[in-house]
């Protein structure tokens, strides 16, 4: 008798169990995660990403320091078939995705269909490799990855490893934007760097940089981008392995020239010392939230501090180092 009611006990006592565990993962799983979108109209609408056909892939992400992260498990949609809910979009278009920090990514039609740069396990550059896809994450076994958020990752069968500046956290709301163009700023010092838009867009935005965005109001019109001295940071020393665009304080106060170039070789110099930490010169790439027009950009030097604006500007010179 004593043996059946422990028999029972037991008994009871693993169904209270299985249907606490059950509960804690109904808690531990969120009904909704939303995000916004906008489409090229200006409508927006909420959607549930919950309720888009999920898909789970490994991916990793290199750091703008050499860094690599991963690889880990993802699980969400893609963003295509999040497009698709207003319509897609055509080579006309692209997309802007923004975070709840105020992160932006502005990504071309290209991009969204995966064509980005892939790395092997060594940082470098592939050529010959299976096109990764965007996907909207919403969880993974990255002890990293924000609990209920979205974060959007290039993902694939392969896991394909990425430039991490095109990988946005806290995802809340996609605009489809007018075309992009992509550009280069040239940089030379120290060392030479080529960097792209998306790398330049990443370094504006971003609120976790130790190197802020700058952004000026003159009339009706706000300009915004990063300020000349982290520029001049990414090629003003040689970066030792794992380091972001350190800025060599003592090197800009002994002097040296900064030259701002445009398109049709018009140049600005500008002493080291005048751009200490000084966000009232900076390099402009947008004008009122939209990317700079060809009138203006695809870069324009400006600022309430700057001797004065160049438009067009392609390259920037750091001169006796």
């Amino acid at each position: 008798m004593r043996i059946a009611k422990g028999k029972r006990f037991l008994a009871v006592l693993a169904i209270l169990i299985s249907v606490s565990a059950v509960a804690l993962r109904a808690a531990a799983a969120p009904d909704r995660i939303t995000v916004r979108l906008t489409d090229r109209m200006g409508t927006s609408q909420t959607v549930d990403v919950l309720s888009l056909p999920q898909l789970r892939y490994e991916a990793s992400y290199r750091r703008s320091s050499g860094t690599i992260v991963g690889p880990f498990t993802y699980e969400g949609p893609s963003l295509l078939s999040v497009l698709a809910l207003m319509g897609g979009i055509n080579e006309d278009d692209a997309v802007q995705l923004i975070s709840d920090d105020g992160y932006r990514m502005s990504l071309t039609y290209e991009q969204v269909q995966g064509e980005v740069t892939v790395y092997d396990g060594a940082g470098e550059a592939l050529d010959d490799f299976e096109r990764p896809m965007m996907m909207l994450a919403v969880s993974s076994d990255n002890p990293a990855f924000a609990k209920d958020s979205i974060r959007a990752i290039y993902a694939g069968p392969k896991a394909p490893l990425t430039d991490g500046h095109t990988w946005v956290k806290g995802v809340v709301e996609i605009k489809v934007i007018p075309m992009v163009k992509e550009w280069v700023l040239k940089l030379t010092g120290a060392a030479e760097a080529r960097m792209d838009r998306s790398t330049f867009e990443s370094l504006a935005t971003c609120p976790m940089s130790p190197h802020p965005g700058a952004d000026w109001k003159i009339g009706d019109a706000t300009y915004a981008g990063v300020p000349l001295w982290a520029l001049a940071s990414v090629v003003d020393n040689i970066e030792p392995a794992d380091s972001h665009y350190t800025f060599d304080k003592a090197l800009a106060r002994a002097g040296y020239t900064v030259r701002v170039i445009s398109a049709d070789g018009t140049f600005v110099d500008l002493a080291s010392k005048d751009l200490i930490y000084e966000s009232g010169i900076f390099i402009a790439f947008t004008r009122n939230g939209a990317l700079l027009d060809e009138a203006e950009g695809p870069l324009m030097l400006t600022g309430a501090k700057s001797p004065r604006i160049l438009e067009n500007v392609v390259a920037i010179e750091l001169i006796g180092l």
